[in-house]
């Protein structure tokens, strides 16, 4: 008799790949938005910063017409942002959570 594989949380998923620092791009296909939704783990890598120092990059580079990839997220009563700026090969930053066009939906891992 055949055993069955048991079937890994999205969450246990997600702090798996966080833990090694890479993005599941065994499964993950770069393609437009179509029905088949949430099977992709990636995450969003950069630089922690508090708001204070987020907003003022973020009207650092709106000055130079530079690309912003900022995230700000709540934790703890407080306002975090992370700052992806920096090419690490990561494909997290490319994501767009844009609150009316988006292409995906975040979720905080703690890992």
């Amino acid at each position: 008799m055949a055993t069955r594989r048991v079937r890994k949380s999205p969450e246990n998923d997600a702090k798996e790949y966080i833990m090694k620092a890479v993005d599941k791009t065994d499964k993950l296909e770069v393609k437009y938005i179509s029905s088949f939704k949430g099977r992709g783990v990636v995450e969003y890598r950069g630089e922690l910063n508090n708001f204070e120092e987020s907003q003022r990059r973020r009207q650092q580079r709106n000055r130079a017409d530079s690309l912003v990839f900022l995230f700000d997220f709540s934790w703890q009563e407080k306002i975090w942002c992370v700052d992806a700026a920096r090419e690490d090969g990561s494909l997290g930053r490319l994501i767009n959570d844009d609150h009316k066009n988006s292409n995906c939906k975040m979720k905080k891992v703690m890992a």
